[in-house]
């Protein structure tokens, strides 16, 4: 016979074992009273199990609600202190802008009073050098 032929005998013998198996276990829950007992104590842990995870689901989802709400808020807060810290810098920032422009005016009118007295002491200095001899009116 050839080597094909003898692994088909494997696979029909393990099919029929496993049919057998099958149908003796469901004969035993439909067919005997202790099987039907044992079928109804799964059905009521099985629809007690379906309960107790309806009920976990709903828990996670008010769960989720609150998480939610809770992010909302402390997010909310958080934008509240950032936007306090923006207005704090940008007053501290004008603030320190006005000082420095005040600083630098005084400078531009220190120099223009320095350029005063330097004009009117090199006019008088030509004055005297170039006009001495003209007489006064």
């Amino acid at each position: 016979m050839c080597d094909k032929c003898s692994g088909e005998g494997k696979g029909f013998g393990g099919g029929l074992l496993l049919g057998g198996l099958l149908g003796a276990g469901l004969f035993f829950l439909f067919g005997t009273e202790k099987g039907r007992k044992i079928k109804k104590q799964i059905e009521k842990k099985g629809e007690k199990a379906v309960g107790e995870i309806q009920d976990l689901v709903d828990e996670l989802a008010e769960k989720g609600q609150e998480f939610r709400e809770k992010a909302e808020e402390v997010a909310g807060e958080l934008r509240e202190k950032v936007e306090e810290k923006v207005e704090d810098v940008s007053g501290e920032a004008k603030e320190q802008l006005g000082e420095k422009l005040d600083t630098a005016f005084e400078k531009i009118a220190d120099l223009q009073d320095h350029g005063r007295e330097l004009t009117e002491d090199i006019h008088s200095d030509l004055k005297k050098k170039f006009f001495h001899n003209i007489p006064k009116k």
